[in-house]
């Protein structure tokens, strides 16, 4: 089995301003970085924060915050770089983010999770 990183993608909740593309990125030993595309879609210029966060799916459906996971789940807390890893975008501006994993052959074989958001600075605070 190979090892595979999978990321999901979460642009803010609080506020619709943001478009990303993909909404899942897959980093692997043959291709070791993958490429968001962040695109806002707000009236006024904004700064956003990549923010790495693991969220762990319930029974029925919905997503739970965790702040510790097991080992069990496989996260990817704290071993990822983006670049960058803020962005100011003017109305309708894009940006690539890159984000790498340079220990992947460090890593026991399996598949492993992580969950990115895109936050606006302003709610930043208030959402750590």
């Amino acid at each position: 089995m190979k090892k595979m990183l999978f990321l999901f993608l979460l642009p803010s909740l609080l506020r619709g301003n943001l478009l990303v593309h993909p909404t899942r990125v897959t980093i692997s030993e043959e291709k070791p970085v993958g490429r968001v595309t962040l695109k806002h879609m707000g009236l006024s210029s904004e700064r956003y924060r990549v923010s790495l966060k693991f969220f762990r799916m319930l029974p029925n459906g919905e997503y739970e915050e965790v702040s510790a996971p097991t080992d069990s789940e496989r996260a990817l807390l704290g071993r990822l770089r983006f670049s960058p890893r803020s962005t100011l975008l003017k109305p309708k501006q894009e940006q690539v983010v890159k984000v790498m994993y340079s220990g992947l052959h460090s890593l026991p074989e399996g598949e492993y999770r992580a969950h990115i958001r895109f936050i606006p600075d302003g709610l930043a605070s208030k959402l750590d």
